[in-house]
């Protein structure tokens, strides 16, 4: 501003305004190492990023992607819940459920290989008896989108 404008210049100068959103969420806080609450904030004006509750830090919004445990044990529940109506509706003419499949597609990125056997098994003992030959090709089918090599697949048959 110049130096010959007033108070009063000042006052009526036009200001800038913005909305900023804020959205309280469950994230895993990179700095903090651990799951913790903070707040999304989103600002008309571009400026976007999540800020830890606890150690106060800003992080980009990438960080939501990181499922809590709360979200993987959703997920987990679901792939169950559907590789159990998969098995269960098996009959030789359709494919898995689809919806099964996503579920274990979603969860591959995020079990060891381990807790996706774990996760196999689960689903294959709900239905309670012997799988038939198609029950087992779903489960083959939801082992190939948990993203097991076809040996621990088959061993894990085997055993069952």
């Amino acid at each position: 501003m110049s130096a010959a404008m007033t108070l009063t210049d000042e006052l009526d100068a036009p200001v800038a305004r913005t909305t900023t959103l804020f959205r309280f969420v469950e994230f895993v806080c990179p700095h903090c190492g651990v799951e913790r609450g903070g707040v999304h904030v989103d600002g008309d004006d571009g400026v976007t990023f999540v800020e830890c509750g606890v150690c106060h830090h800003e992080h980009s919004v990438g960080v939501l992607a990181v499922p809590t445990q709360a979200r993987l044990e959703q997920w987990r529940s679901d792939a169950v819940h559907r590789g159990n109506v998969a098995l269960r509706s098996a009959d030789g003419v359709h494919g898995c459920s689809l919806l099964a499949i996503a579920s274990c597609r979603r969860l591959a990125d995020e079990l060891t290989a381990p807790g996706k056997l774990r996760l196999l098994d689960e689903i294959a003992r709900s239905v309670g008896d012997e799988l038939h030959p198609v029950q087992q090709a779903a489960l083959v089918e939801l082992g190939v989108a948990l993203g097991l090599p076809a040996a621990a697949i088959n061993a894990m048959l085997a055993l069952l």
